[in-house]
């Protein structure tokens, strides 16, 4: 039994994608030349992963085209986006996130998001999404906080409790 092959489409976009963010990386990598060295660790450690991962993924493009293909879509036309709805609600989250990040705090509106955005899909395992979540976002506070040492936008909680109380001032006689 021969197997039918991907759509000219679909493996061009397997490949092009990653040599996207492949060139992204590149240009991201030589911006942070004159950064200096201690201050571009961290940028260049995830540039370098990202690198990585997408030059795996080319790989399997390139040399691997029938891996990178589901069984139940043989046959059938490939469109990019295999749920429009789906997308645009995640589309939505990030936004949303992007846009709370500021006012609210990172862990809120990282927490919001999170949860959002899995119910919002479907996912209703409750005591799942908490514990993965709070596992989540301690694993972000150790690496990015406590190990990096790189801060994060302040929660609301936090900015307020550090503002001092307004001067109370009381005019006439006392």
């Amino acid at each position: 039994m021969t197997s039918r092959p991907l759509s000219a489409r679909r493996r061009w976009v397997e490949a092009a994608v990653p040599c996207g963010v492949l060139l992204a990386c590149g240009l991201a990598w030589w911006d942070l030349q004159p950064v200096p060295a201690q201050a571009k660790f961290f940028p260049g450690m995830i540039l370098g992963l990202f690198a990585l991962l997408s030059a795996v993924i080319l790989a399997r493009a390139l040399f691997f085209p029938r891996a990178a293909g589901l069984a139940e879509e043989e046959g059938q036309p490939w469109t990019f986006f295999r749920h429009v709805p789906r997308f645009l609600i995640a589309l939505s989250g990030f936004a949303a996130f992007i846009l709370l990040v500021e006012p609210l705090g990172f862990f809120s509106a990282g927490a919001l998001f999170l949860v959002g955005l899995t119910v919002s899909l479907g996912f209703r395992r409750w005591r799942m999404i908490a514990v993965t979540y709070a596992l989540f976002l301690l694993f972000i506070y150790l690496v990015f906080v406590a190990l990096f040492e790189r801060p994060l936008p302040k929660e609301l909680w936090q900015r307020t409790a550090a503002a001092p109380a307004p001067a109370v001032t009381m005019i006439g006689p006392v």
